[in-house]
């Protein structure tokens, strides 16, 4: 099959010498073939427990970007309670 022509590129063949062979040239190809789960191992990284540090990130960036639409609104002119659906910093027990 040297010179093949495959979906427009030239295929190149050789035969190599087995001393030039990689020892683990073949190694797993008898085994079949596994689909990873990508949807679990989203829903697990998603869902995993957050450490303290990462959850006070998060509500920092949260109040931000909540202070930041209020400045928005009021320079728009926009009188808008967002208080009802504004987010609350959790209370530390």
């Amino acid at each position: 099959m040297d010179n093949y022509l495959l979906k427009g590129h030239i295929l190149r063949c050789k035969v190599i010498p087995k001393d030039e062979v990689h020892p683990e040239l073949w190694v797993g190809a008898n085994r079949k073939w596994r689909v990873v789960p990508r949807d679990r191992l989203a829903r697990v990284h998603h869902n995993k427990i957050r450490t303290e540090d990462e959850k006070a990130r998060t509500a920092k960036r949260l109040i931000k970007r909540q202070n930041e639409r209020k400045r928005k609104l009021a320079k728009a002119g926009i009188d808008y309670d967002i208080t009802a659906v504004s987010y609350k910093k959790v209370k530390e027990t």
